[in-house]
């Protein structure tokens, strides 16, 4: 269902840009993701879905901060040294304290 309201919204520029039909279809998609999420959230281990949780932070941390200290499009290895290195580091920190 969440893709047939991506769909709409996608090629149906009409209905996402009024107003009370795009908070209907914002809410319809995020119900049916947070369904989904949660469906696969049970199916697994606790453990692997809050290391998910902490590398999704780390990753979401990680690409704020590049977006705000990087002010040239040009710069290639910022990306590096400002998302990977931080978001590697605390995957290894995570890994070595779950043991």
């Amino acid at each position: 269902m969440a893709f047939v309201v991506m769909c709409v919204v996608v090629w149906s520029k009409e209905a996402a840009r009024k107003v009370p039909n795009n908070y209907v279809l914002l809410t319809f998609f995020t119900l049916c993701f947070s369904y989904m999420v949660t469906y696969f959230t049970c199916r697994y281990n606790p453990e692997i879905v809050i290391m998910a949780i902490i590398f999704t932070i780390a990753a979401t941390v990680a690409s704020v901060l590049y977006t705000f200290t990087v002010k040239d499009a040009e710069v290639k290895y910022c990306m590096l040294i400002c998302i990977v290195i931080p978001v590697l580091l605390i995957v290894s920190i995570v890994f070595a304290a779950s043991g």
